[in-house]
């Protein structure tokens, strides 16, 4: 008589939450018989969003691996796979758009495929915003809206971006179509809104006495713990701009919404934080709230 073999453990994913939401997050998947995969494999066979846009999103989409809103946690049974399709994420589920420069009929269109695909449309520009969609063609001329933007480091998106999101069936991620991505001075608008982080600027912790002929770097008085991930481009920055190394804070070159193992801190910040310090000249309160995987 055949025996059957122990049926494996279906090994769950999470992307788009703040740390201390995924711990939670993780005690659940274990206390439901799931293993939880820190990084998104072949192997995955479930991963848990909060939004869309995140790479583990478009990775998860483009291998066929479900993804699904966090209700299919909180209704799945112990150790089952249940209704993936009812809890299935759309495509632009979790994320609010706002857009300038558009005219009326391609504002309406980037509203109309939004809210049919699980966003929010919003003609108002706030901090809660998750992107702001801009033309695709010709040189984009700043707007309030736009400054506001970065100021606040929500990305600018191209609107192709949304019809490409709506027509492909594994869609790329918004950061190809960033007009900020070239400067370096976007966040990952799902982790900034998932962690709805005020940013707000603080003063570094540099002596004033400048020696004479020396500019002081924008990173100079924070120290920060550079993992075997972290490329040697992204601490020759932090040199360059007066940053040295430490355990107070650890850089990833991941995006806010992404980690490997080496990263999982809670005193985390990105790249494209270091970049954006740099760039405005002003060292932002990003960290740790902000911090999400």
């Amino acid at each position: 008589m055949a025996v059957d073999e122990p049926r494996k453990p279906l090994k769950v994913s999470l992307t788009g939450f703040q740390l201390v939401d995924v711990r939670a997050y993780i005690m659940e998947i274990t206390a439901k018989g799931f293993i939880y995969d820190g990084s998104l494999k072949q192997s995955t066979d479930v991963l848990v969003a909060k939004h869309a846009g995140t790479t583990k999103w478009a990775a998860a989409l483009e291998a066929g691996i479900p993804v699904v809103s966090v209700m299919w946690l909180k209704s799945s049974q112990e150790g089952c796979l249940g209704d993936v399709e009812r809890y299935r994420l759309k495509k632009f589920e979790g994320l609010t758009i706002c857009t300038t420069k558009l005219s009326l009929q391609e504002r309406k269109e980037v509203a109309e495929i939004v809210e049919a695909n699980g966003g929010v449309f919003s003609p108002n520009l706030s901090q809660n915003v998750s992107m702001l969609i801009v033309p695709d063609s010709g040189v984009f001329d700043e707007t309030e809206k736009s400054t506001f933007a970065k100021r606040q480091g929500i990305p600018l998106v191209r609107a192709s971006w949304i019809h490409q999101v709506a027509s492909l069936p594994t869609p790329p991620t918004w950061t190809a179509y960033s007009l900020c991505s070239q400067t370096n001075a976007a966040v990952d608008p799902t982790a900034r809104r998932a962690a709805n982080t005020e940013v707000a600027a603080i003063q570094t912790s540099t002596s004033s006495v400048v020696p004479p002929g020396k500019p002081r770097g924008i990173l100079e008085g924070i120290h920060f713990r550079t993992p075997l991930c972290v490329p040697e481009a992204i601490k020759h920055l932090i040199q360059e701009n007066g940053g040295t190394t430490g355990q107070v804070y650890t850089v990833t070159p991941h995006s806010e919404s992404e980690t490997c193992e080496d990263c999982q801190v809670t005193e985390t910040v990105t790249e494209e934080w270091i970049r954006r310090c740099i760039e405005h000249k002003t060292v932002y309160q990003c960290f740790p709230q902000s911090t999400s995987c």
